[in-house]
């Protein structure tokens, strides 16, 4: 996905500086992996342990121009774009939002206390045959994770499968209101169904249906006869 700054600054609600526009086709937030050939962005997130902010001077003087930020700029950087928010992280996750809306495929959301990302695997291996499938790199299931997901989905893809995992309370309701998935899909047995849905449809504010493991007998015809369903209708259970 390739979007330029004055883009991403009208979703962001920022002033963009009276500089020409930066095509941007990376997100960072961490300085570490910055690479000077690629065009990112740097999202400045504040952490436990580290403060994005710290480390702008240092990416500046490695060639990277476009930051996001919270407050003033922090110093004299010629030449450099700096989108000025109120909360960096509540600024990605609105960029996040903003491609959700425009991107077209039902996303399912996995999610569980375990077994999201095996899970995520296994499926993707089952329906990418069938469907421009595309799923969540790695085990991204975070805050930030999620909106990274987001941005890396190609604009071709008509499934979607996203991890959802939390560490706080109120932390699901910010994920489902970026993915806005059709269904949610646990690694569960059978008989914690009832309870996981209840818990999925407070979580998410809405009623699911819910997809659960109920064996090891799945076939693949199986799976992706489900899946044709999802595509094509609101809700589908296995």
């Amino acid at each position: 996905m390739i979007w330029d700054s004055r883009k991403i600054a009208q979703y962001l609600d920022a002033s963009h500086p009276d500089l020409p526009a930066l095509d941007v086709q990376h997100i960072l937030f961490d300085s570490r992996k910055y690479n000077a050939a690629s065009n990112s962005i740097f999202f400045a997130l504040r952490g436990a342990h580290h403060n994005g902010h710290d480390y702008i001077k240092e990416l500046y003087h490695k060639g990277l121009r476009l930051f996001v930020i919270e407050g003033s700029v922090p110093g004299d950087f010629q030449d450099a774009l700096f989108l000025q928010v109120d909360d960096s992280l509540a600024a990605l996750q609105s960029l996040a939002k903003a491609i959700r809306e425009h991107a077209k495929p039902r996303l399912m959301a996995i999610t569980g206390s375990n077994g999201k990302t095996i899970v995520k695997e296994w499926l993707y291996q089952l329906l990418a045959q069938d469907f421009k499938t595309y799923r969540s790199p790695k085990s991204y299931n975070s805050q930030i994770g999620v909106p990274l997901s987001v941005w890396g989905m190609p604009e071709d893809t008509n499934l979607g499968l996203f991890e959802a995992g939390i560490s706080m309370p109120g932390e699901m309701q910010k994920l489902a209101e970026i993915l806005r998935p059709g269904g949610v899909f646990s690694p569960i047995l059978a008989r914690l169904m009832a309870r996981t849905l209840k818990a999925a449809n407070r979580k998410f504010k809405r009623n699911y249906c819910f997809l659960t493991l109920r064996n090891s007998l799945f076939s693949r015809r199986m799976i992706r006869t489900c899946w044709r369903r999802f595509i094509n209708f609101p809700i589908c259970g296995i």
